[in-house]
């Protein structure tokens, strides 16, 4: 009988331990979901504005941390947008993981792995790369989304 009771709570603490585990994952998967979205449309949005001003994009290629400057600031923008439409978490959980913040590494690096993944691609192709295309400005438009959500998802 006593080995009935421990089992049943040691399968209740496996299962909330996987739960917590699958939860942190798909935390992580959604909110580079979130910001693949968003890097894709600054993505479009940029090879057409680089056509219209050619004379500023020499400037700021030429100086990269000016360039890695404009895309984190472009992250904090697409992040307070993204509040306007997805103003909470996009996990809810009952109890906060110790790991709380994670997501503000994992899924940067996540995204910015991706974007330079499609950059070789198009790279291959002969298409221009676009400098969001890199994972060092990849990640740092998704850092600035990720801190943003973070500090005010409600």
């Amino acid at each position: 009988m006593i080995d009935r009771i421990s089992s049943r709570a040691y399968t209740g603490d496996v299962d909330e331990l996987l739960g917590a585990i699958l939860g942190a994952i798909a935390e992580f998967l959604l909110e580079a979901f979130l910001e693949l979205i968003a890097a894709v449309i600054l993505d479009l949005a940029s090879r057409v504005l680089l056509g219209l001003f050619t004379s500023l994009t020499e400037a700021v290629k030429d100086n990269r941390a000016l360039t890695g400057f404009v895309y984190a600031l472009l992250g904090v923008l697409a992040g307070a947008l993204s509040l306007l439409v997805l103003p909470h978490p996009l996990i809810h959980r009952e109890q906060p993981i110790r790991f709380h913040g994670i997501s503000l590494l994992i899924s940067p690096i996540i995204a910015g792995l991706v974007l330079s993944s499609v950059g070789a691609v198009m790279r291959r192709w002969g298409k221009k790369v676009t400098p969001v295309e890199t994972f060092g400005y990849g990640f740092a438009f998704a850092l600035g989304m990720a801190l943003i959500r973070f500090f005010f998802a409600k």
